[in-house]
C-alpha cells in the first residue's frame, strides 16, 4: 500500500512539510525504511496472532488499520507526524505473510 504513494512523497515533503530540497533524499529513505523494519517485526507478531485466533480477523485489523495510516498521513503537517503515521501503520499491521498463507492454502497445486 505505501509503495503506491512513496513516489509522491519527496513533492509532499518539500510542498507540505517545507523540507529543504538537500534532504529529501535522506528523509524520504527514514520513511522508508522504518516502515520495512517496522513491518518485519509486525509479521512476526501478526503470525502469533492469527495463530491463536485465525487469520481473518488479523488481516481485517490490518486493513483499517492501513486505512487509518493512510488518514493521518494525508493529515500530516510535518514530518515527524508523517514519519509517526507511516511508522504507526507498520507496526500495526503485517499482514502479507497472511495474506501469503491464506493463498496457499486455498490455492490447488
Amino acid at each position: 500500500g505505501l509503495m503506491m504513494v512513496m513516489p509522491f512523497m519527496p513533492k509532499v515533503a518539500e510542498s507540505k512539510w517545507g523540507m529543504p530540497l538537500e534532504y529529501i533524499g535522506v528523509a524520504i529513505g527514514v520513511l522508508d525504511g522504518s516502515y520495512a523494519a517496522a513491518k518485519f517485526f509486525s509479521s512476526i507478531v501478526a503470525g502469533d496472532l492469527s495463530d491463536r485466533v485465525g487469520r481473518k480477523p488479523i488481516v481485517m485489523s490490518g486493513l483499517v488499520t492501513n486505512i487509518l495510516g493512510f488518514f493521518f498521513l494525508a493529515l500530516a503537517s510535518s514530518y515527524p507526524a508523517g514519519l509517526a503515521s507511516i511508522f504507526g501503520m507498520a507496526v500495526l499491521n503485517g499482514n502479507l505473510g497472511l495474506v501469503k498463507a491464506a493463498m496457499a492454502d486455498i490455492t490447488v497445486p
